[in-house]
């Protein structure tokens, strides 16, 4: 999935995964925009060590009461480097969603989106 199809949006602050990858587990990743395709994350940059452009991730599960909570399957389609902020961003395609999950999504995305964000943040600062 070279390009995105449908739109996103920002969810600073609002929205977390958790995931594994490569025999890691990864607990509250920082969502930096959702959609019903995928999503982009921030990450510190010590997890390239554990993860690529290409990694499968397991069990990834969105982290806000307005989101499914069932597990999915996803994989990083790219990866960009910040090393001297100290974080990476992934771009996330989720895979093989169900037409209830990615209703359910959509559901709470047009919530996330109507909501005022809580304490927006236009960089990130301490990632884990």
């Amino acid at each position: 999935m070279a390009n995105r199809q449908r739109a996103r949006i920002s969810v600073l602050n609002r929205c977390k995964a958790t995931f594994q990858a490569a025999g890691a587990t990864f607990e509250n990743v920082k969502m930096l925009n959702l959609g019903t395709d995928g999503c982009r994350i921030g990450l510190a940059v010590g997890a390239q060590a554990r993860i690529s452009g290409d990694s499968l991730l397991e069990g990834w599960t969105l982290l806000n009461p307005y989101l499914p909570k069932e597990a999915i399957r996803a994989e990083i389609v790219r990866i960009d480097h910040d090393a001297a902020a100290g974080f990476l961003e992934a771009e996330i395609a989720f895979l093989d969603l169900s037409a209830a999950y990615r209703q359910d999504l959509k559901k709470g995305l047009a919530i996330l989106e109507n909501a005022t964000p809580q304490c927006p943040s236009h960089h990130l600062v301490g990632m884990p």
